[in-house]
């Protein structure tokens, strides 16, 4: 079924940035693509194409090629997002554009299906020679995620057509010649298998096998590949580093993420989703994640070591397009990934990859507040592969990240008017410093109209518009609830209607469910996600309790007449603590409510920030909801004291505190008024 199709959003929170996305998000990105706002950086995206495309009709080369090598991608996220978008907010003008765009990349193409601005303009006898960091799969993995975007949500096949040539270039290269290669840039994986999905076209599916077999046989395929050739591109010794490109081990043996952190949450995606195509996985009862999100009942790291690389799979075997079995390998080292992830190395907001040099993971542990990176794009992979572990096994625990992930980190990546964004989120911004001094001159304290490297606006952009796909899960008999989002969805082949109101989550926390069964006797079971922030949580079906099981209700059908089910959730804000192993967040505390991180901003201080600490035993005070600051939020008040002045740079004489209040809002809102000072861990 296609959730984007049968969900009509109506929800308070989302509804809002839904149509955000249309009138302003999409129209701001095409013109930024387009290099038509006055101030921003300069993208030349779209008018690459038109260059390629003028080279391809007259074998003249008129204008030279502009920005990053993987420059096509913008365009290629834009036009993903402009499907979901027009599906749901129909606007013809906009879709025309986007179509001449289409028609202009279809332009663009080789005969033979090879399609890449930066090689067909600058240097298109270098073609297939750098894998490393050229990034030519790259581009064409979200430029097949586009087609599928088109294809699946407007039955418009033109760049499907054109992506299905480029796929046959690649499988004629790859498969029928048996040249080597994967991508430096993992993303094709999934693509590939979202155009096999969409399409049946097997040579997708064999190219993607291909891609994820090849990685890691040789951790040196990069290193031999560079030497190979008398040119490079950008520091080759990030990028021959086997660690840095996931290709340190064959990836069934893989169980510690590392390197550049949206390379490998977009190479789990794929892993994982083939670990589902390629037959399901089938866990065993004993063989359960050992550290869930990071996060216990307690608000205490919960650790978990994951699993050695001696791993077995737990069960279930799978049959691959080639008859072999392996599907359940590929699941256990997917989880063993996604734990070493979400136990040791993501930040309270959903955030990964802790340090900018090489946009990377470091060590366990290791979460600097101030000279964090935690790109946006990496929380946008990591929901991508938080979503395809559920669909491997349906523990709550995934989708707990991918909300984690979702309502802040990749939220407070776009501005609340849509119109500027963060690459790096970071959870202490002190203006003197951040942005200024070389070690933090990767923190801004605001964010900027547009980036020379803009991979992260677009990637805000499509996750929005595609929400829908995240917040439903369907196996052959169950429903499931994965993120809250109100609405109606339409189940056409059950029969059955259902509708949420979701109580103006994330601020609300008392949802209603009504299942409406067109006939009676509908035999399917509906299965809610029950969040583990959540410590009381009570589950009704027509008024009676419901069982919870491995982070989700299950009411089982069948369902004779309107059905309604009601979650209750525990909203009382309380403390994070981190594992003493993080030791930028010693003595320390966040605070959350519901899925919302909240930080202190400069501006609704009465003392300097960095002056004020949490009180130990103190109290956490919710807020009426105030519509008229910052979009509409329920602020929070921390009980704390605030430090006086103090003279001199040291001093033997403890300052005088007095108490005070310390304001607080959600996280994915700060940097939307005065630049100051901002911290989302509190001395205590």
């Amino acid at each position: 079924m296609n959730f984007l199709k049968d969900f009509t959003m109506e929800d308070t929170f989302f509804g809002k940035r839904e149509e955000l996305l249309s009138s302003t998000i999409l129209p701001y990105q095409e013109a930024a693509i387009k290099d038509q706002i006055p101030g921003a950086a300069k993208s030349h995206a779209a008018a690459n194409f038109e260059a390629a495309a003028r080279f391809q009709k007259t074998g003249r080369k008129t204008e030279e090629f502009y920005g990053e090598v993987f420059q096509d991608s913008d365009v290629a996220k834009w036009l993903e997002a402009a499907a979901y978008s027009l599906l749901k907010t129909p606007d013809a003008e906009l879709k025309q554009r986007a179509l001449e765009l289409i028609h202009t990349i279809g332009e663009a193409q080789y005969p033979d299906g090879y399609l890449d601005t930066f090689f067909t303009l600058k240097y298109p006898e270098r073609k297939f020679t750098n894998f490393q960091d050229a990034h030519e799969l790259y581009c064409a993995g979200h430029m097949m995620e586009a087609a599928v975007a088109w294809h699946e949500c407007l039955e418009n096949d033109e760049l499907m057509q054109i992506m299905l040539r480029n796929a046959d270039c690649l499988y004629e290269h790859f498969i029928v010649r048996k040249n080597p290669g994967y991508s430096g840039h993992p993303e094709i994986e999934l693509a590939l298998l979202r155009m096999y999905k969409a399409t049946g076209e097997e040579k997708c599916l064999q190219l993607a096998e291909h891609f994820l077999n090849a990685r890691g046989q040789d951790p040196m395929y990069f290193l031999k590949e560079s030497k190979a050739r008398d040119w490079q591109l950008g520091n080759t010794s990030f990028n021959t580093d086997p660690y840095y490109a996931q290709n340190y081990a064959p990836v069934r043996k893989q169980r510690k993420a590392v390197g550049h952190a949206v390379r490998a949450v977009y190479l789990y995606a794929g892993m994982a989703a083939y670990a589902k195509l390629a037959g399901g996985t089938v866990f065993s009862d004993d063989a359960k994640p050992a550290g869930g999100t990071g996060l216990s009942d307690d608000a205490k790291p919960a650790g978990g070591t994951g699993l050695s690389y001696d791993a077995k799979p737990a069960g279930g075997t799978g049959l691959l397009s080639d008859g072999k079995a392996g599907d359940a390998e590929m699941a256990e080292a997917c989880r063993a990934l996604y734990e070493s992830i979400t136990t040791k190395q993501m930040y309270v907001t959903g955030g990964i990859g802790s340090t900018y040099i090489g946009e990377a993971f470091t060590t366990d542990y290791n979460l600097p507040n101030d000279t964090v990176y935690s790109e946006t794009c990496a929380s946008v992979g990591l929901i991508f592969f938080a979503r395809r572990m559920l669909d491997l096994e349906p523990l709550g625990e995934y989708a707990d990240t991918m909300e984690r992930a979702l309502y802040n980190c990749v939220l407070g990546g776009m501005q609340l008017d849509g119109q500027r964004f963060f690459y790096v989120n970071p959870l202490e911004v002190d203006p003197a410093v951040s942005g200024v001094i070389p070690t933090h001159r990767h923190v801004l304290p605001k964010r900027p109209k547009w980036f020379g490297c803009a991979c992260c606006p677009p990637n805000v952009a499509r996750l929005l518009g595609s929400l829908a796909e995240y917040a439903w899960g369907r196996t052959k008999d169950t429903i499931y609830v994965n993120l809250y989002l109100a609405g109606r969805l339409e189940l056409p082949d059950l029969g059955v209607r259902i509708l949420a109101d979701t109580g103006g989550y994330p601020y609300g926390g008392d949802l209603f469910y009504r299942i409406i069964p067109e006939r009676p006797g509908k035999c399917f079971t509906f299965a809610i996600r029950v969040p583990a922030w959540s410590r009381n949580t009570r589950v009704t079906c027509d008024g009676k309790n419901v069982e919870i099981k491995d982070g989700f209700a299950y009411i089982k059908g069948p369902f004779m007449e309107e059905t309604k089910v009601t979650v209750i959730l525990d909203m009382e804000p309380h403390k994070v603590y981190a594992n003493p192993s993080a030791a930028a967040d010693n003595g320390k505390v966040a605070i959350q409510r519901g899925p919302l991180i909240y930080c202190a901003e400069q501006a609704d201080q009465e003392a300097d920030l960095f002056s004020i600490r949490a009180e130990e035993d103190g109290g956490i005070h919710v807020l009426p909801f105030d519509e008229k600051t910052l979009g509409g939020i329920v602020p929070l008040e921390l009980d704390a004291r605030a430090e006086g002045e103090f003279d001199g740079l040291y001093s033997f004489k403890k300052p005088e505190e007095r108490k005070c209040r310390l304001r607080l809002i959600p996280y994915y809102a700060w940097g939307n008024r005065e630049t100051g000072r901002m911290r989302v861990w509190i001395p205590e």
